[in-house]
């Protein structure tokens, strides 16, 4: 879906908080790469740098810029959102999954994204039965708590038939 939906909208940036290893990060560049879109880039931000491996690859040297903190640290968002102002980009969100963080998020990044881009909440799938009954309230909670408090006057939900069986039901947003 993330590849159908680059392909789709041409994004000239990809922000995604929750690096990790860096191999979303690394896919993202891979995509943007075998689509031809050179100028693309993807700003990816943890706490933890765990991307040792990911990093030493060629395409993460030419795409990627990997910001070392917390992706709701004020100086981090302002940077990025410095970068992206004026230009197609996709966000997926992806990293502390607690429903308060993925709120934050979703305030400080949704303004990043431009009318038909997408912005992504994953692993929304983790907020109780049958998949971890003990989670939570997680990703599809904070995700609802900004679309009631008016973040749905932005945003559309792709329709589930669209997405078949995903982590991330009701997280994919598309901005109207």
């Amino acid at each position: 879906m993330f590849q159908e939906i680059i392909s789709e909208t041409q994004p000239e940036f990809i922000v995604e908080t929750g690096t990790a290893a860096g191999g979303s990060a690394l896919y993202w560049a891979s995509t943007l790469n075998a689509l031809g879109l050179e100028k693309s880039r993807v700003l990816t931000v943890d706490i933890n740098d765990f991307t040792k491996v990911a990093s030493a690859d060629p395409l993460w040297k030419k795409y990627v810029t990997y910001y070392k903190g917390s992706s709701i640290h004020p100086a981090i968002v302002g940077d990025m959102l410095k970068k992206v102002t004026g230009h197609k980009t996709m966000v997926t969100l992806d990293s502390n999954h607690a429903m308060n963080h993925v709120y934050q998020e979703l305030k400080l990044y949704s303004p990043m994204v431009k009318r038909g881009s997408y912005l992504v909440v994953e692993d929304t799938h983790l907020d109780g039965v049958p998949t971890d009954p003990g989670f939570g309230p997680g990703p599809l909670a904070g995700l609802r708590k900004f679309l009631d408090e008016g973040g749905a006057r932005t945003s559309n939900r792709i329709p589930p038939a669209k997405l078949c069986d995903d982590l991330h039901p009701g997280g994919w947003l598309r901005h109207k």
